[in-house]
This record gives C-alpha cells, structure tokens and sequence, in this order.
C-alpha cells in the first residue's frame, strides 16, 4: 500500500519467518524517499548499498549484499562476493556494498537517527519495518494508509484495526479499534505462520496456505510449490513424486528435518493438520464464462480425452502416483483452485493452461491426456470448465 505523500510503502507479511528479527507477523515498511527517517524495531535495521546495518537476525542490503550482525557488532566498508567475517559481525555477500558504521548496543542504530529509528540518507529505497508492541504480536495480516498517512493495520488475533498516527514519518503509538470479540486463537495456525529455525516458516513458501508462485531446484530436480488451499485433506500420499505417506510424514521431514523446527509434540501435530485441513479453497475467478465452463465439463469428463481419468472425485485428484511422460512418476495434483495457481505442472513448465494444452509447448504428453481430437472451441471450453473447479 503506497502512502499519499508516494514516499512509503507498507506490506504486511505475516509468517515471513526469511526476516526472524521482525517476529512472527511483520509490518514492512518500504521508504522510497533516501532521506526519510522511517521507524523501525529495536531490534532490526537495513538499508541498500549506501546504507548502514545493524541489528539482531536476517540483515540485507538489496541487491547487492546480506549480512547478519549481533546486537552489539558494527559493520562498515565493502563486502566482496567472497565470505568474510569479523566478529561478532558475519557477512556474505553477492556483490559489493558500502556504507557508514551501524553501532547496534541494543539491537538499534542509535546514531542513525534515534533508538527506535533508521535513516539510510544516500541511497534509493530502505527496508524498515514496523513492530511496535501491538502490532505483530497481534498477527498483522492486513495494512493501507489514509488520506493523511496514518497507517492502519488489521490484525487477526484480537480481530482489530490498529490506527497509527503519521507523526512527520515517524509513527507513533496505535489506537486500537475493536473488530470482534470472537477469538481466532489457533495453534495450528501459529506454528504454520512461525519461523521453525531455519530462516524460514511454513508461510514463507505457502503465504496464507497457498503457494508462493515458485519454481524450486531441490536435489536438482524442478518442483513447484504445490498449493495448500483446499487440496490437502484425503489427498495424501504428498509431494510431487508421492514420497510422504502421510500428513505425519510430511511434517517431520520438511518441519523438523528440512526447516530445522525440531520435532512437534502430538498436540502440536495434530493442531498444525487441523489448521491446514481447513484451508479453504479459492473462489472461481470471476470473469469465467459459465456457459463455457459448463460445455467445457463434457470433453472433461469423456472417456477419449481421459480427464477425468486420473482428475476424479470431490478434489479432481485419484491420489496414485503416475509416469505420464513428464520426466518421471509424479501425484495426479488436485485441480481444487488450479486456475489460481500457474505456472502449472511439477516443473511449470507451462505458464498459462492454454500453454499446458498446446501441441507443440512441450508439457503435452501423449500418456497426459488426449485433446488433439478437440476443436478450438471446445478446447476453449475445457479450460473454462478448469478455471471453474
């Protein structure tokens, strides 16, 4: 949300574990004026290539550098693309930086412009955040600004809206509007949104239980993130090669083993699956024609196109794990949401569904599906009949 005088722009980011220093539910707060002071947490601080840093967690320098310093370290001069260190500031870095020294003796930068602030004076954008009391312990999932720039920020746990006055970009104090008296409180969801210890939470690749859009090399193989939004429950085994048996199997590699979170206690186990159980599914966009979509069902559901083959029941998935021609044997995905969620396929290797279709894209398989017998239309058809599942 861009602020009315253009120079801000604020981003809740609830479960951006990338950032631990921020806690469990940041406001992020992008300057675009290099001389503003901006407010930022006691604990946090980091600026672009002209900057300085300073603080406790995750500390970067966009796009040049990132750095993690302790509460009491400074850090100055260039980083060179190669690892270097000078305790107690480390710093690795994929470019050069400079910038002026960040003295942090309680995780701030006091001399940058007061104990709760920082002022990156000489380059084009700064990464403030704010986490003012009241603000991401009350899980932030929501901000915008008014007319006169006093930021408002919705929180889910107490349902209310955080008023916080615009005090010559310097923000102050919240003033808390009720919303609700109805709890939300969830342990599934907090442990979902946290950072499990390495760098990273559950919501980092799957924001609001989605996914993130991206294609990832792990183990040297293409996978994208599969969605979380109304495919997990009755879909199991997981992953895209069918490798986690079972929702107990899947958290203890990826949550315990793989993001370090340790491992979870029964109850805790049991919340996390509930939670994500309940993800809802996304609503059909809008704009699908329903006409077509409802010609598009017949070619789904006839034998020789084979859709539905595979695509069957309430989340369009028979849960086997099938070789289809697609570089190896992967999980029939449920279609639950698909039009949400490109670039499709476990490699993305199509950006758009007419893509995934097309004879000569190179995600068409002749053990995937058979459409090269439907007209134009009637394909057409079908992917309406998809972007409305």
């Amino acid at each position: 949300m861009l602020s009315p005088d253009g120079n801000t722009v604020a981003v809740a980011a609830p479960g951006s574990a990338f950032l631990t220093a921020l806690g469990q539910n940041p406001v992020i707060l992008f300057g675009l004026d290099g001389t503003n002071t901006m407010q930022a947490p006691p604990s946090f601080a980091t600026a672009t290539a002209a900057g300085a840093f300073g603080g406790t967690g995750s500390v970067s320098a966009p796009p040049t550098a990132t750095a993690t310093a302790t509460p009491t370290g400074t850090f100055s001069g260039t980083i060179s693309p190669s690892p270097v260190s000078a305790p107690p500031t480390t710093a690795t870095a994929v470019g050069t930086s400079t910038g002026p020294t960040a003295v942090a003796p309680n995780g701030a930068v006091p001399q940058l412009g007061g104990p709760d602030s920082a002022t990156d004076a000489g380059s084009s954008a700064v990464l403030l955040a704010a986490n003012r009391p009241g603000i991401t312990s009350n899980q932030a999932i929501a901000v915008a600004f008014d007319l006169v720039g006093d930021l408002l920020v919705q929180t889910r746990e107490p349902a209310q809206l955080l008023i916080i006055a615009n005090q010559d970009a310097v923000l102050g104090s919240p003033t808390a509007v009720k919303l609700s008296d109805a709890s939300r409180d969830d342990s599934g969801h907090d442990i979902f949104h946290t950072g499990a210890g390495a760098l990273i939470a559950c919501a980092s690749c799957h924001p609001e239980g989605g996914d993130d859009g991206f294609v990832w090399t792990l183990n040297g193989d293409l996978r994208r993130t599969p969605s979380m939004r109304g495919t997990i429950e009755g879909t199991a085994p997981y992953h895209w090669p069918g490798d986690e048996a079972n929702f107990s199997v899947l958290t203890n590699d990826v949550y315990t083993n793989r993001m370090a979170g340790g491992p979870l206690e029964p109850a805790q186990l049991s919340a996390l699956q509930g939670w994500v159980q309940t993800i809802p599914a996304p609503p059909a966009p809008s704009w699908v024609d329903a006409a077509a979509a409802a010609r598009g069902q017949v070619p789904f559901e006839r034998s020789d196109t084979g859709c539905s083959t595979c695509h069957s029941g309430a989340k369009f998935t028979n849960n086997e794990t099938l070789d289809v021609g697609t570089g190896g044997a992967f999980q029939v995905p449920p279609l639950v949401g698909v039009s949400w969620r490109f670039p499709f396929l476990h490699d993305g290797c199509a950006q758009t569904l007419a893509e995934r279709f097309a004879l000569d894209g190179g995600c068409d398989t002749p053990a995937h599906g058979t459409t090269s017998q439907l007209s134009a239309q009637d394909l057409s058809d079908l992917i309406a009949y998809l972007e409305s599942i």
